[in-house]
């Protein structure tokens, strides 16, 4: 079994996934947001490594993925992220409304994109009478 050398960042340290971890909080504290690739750079790793730090960080509720990037979560008193269900809750009317509105539009034999999201999800209800109708998303 070959023997991997451990992660290090800027000054050469090597850093195990917690201390890698800490780091991340650390800088985020005082930056706010940071990029996947600065934190990269910083810390001479790969992206992947970074993910994994990122998702076990989001998945405690310290952090939230944004695009291309990451933040601190806000602390509401939620350990964890909201799942999508809870994140549709407080805006749901008009949600709703917006997906009438949205599946008015969308006709018989189109080809149409539905975006990961809560108002996208809320859309797909609308459309089971449409005829050959091809949705893509990226949605799960």
């Amino acid at each position: 079994m070959a023997h991997e050398e451990p992660d290090v960042n800027q000054t050469g340290i090597p850093l195990i996934p917690e201390q890698r971890r800490q780091e991340i909080l650390r800088l985020l504290r005082r930056e706010g947001v940071l990029s996947i690739r600065s934190l990269t750079n910083y810390m001479n790793v790969s992206h992947m490594t970074v993910r994994r730090d990122v998702t076990a960080l989001e998945g405690s509720g310290q952090v939230l993925s944004v695009q291309g990037g990451v933040r601190l979560a806000e602390r509401t008193g939620h350990a964890s992220p909201k799942k999508l269900e809870s994140r549709a809750q407080p805006e749901l009317p008009l949600k709703q409304a917006i997906a009438q509105l949205a599946a008015r539009h969308i006709e018989d034999g189109m080809v149409v994109f539905l975006d990961a999201g809560t108002t996208c999800l809320s859309v797909a209800p609308h459309l089971g009478a449409r005829k050959n109708l091809t949705v893509v998303t990226n949605n799960f």
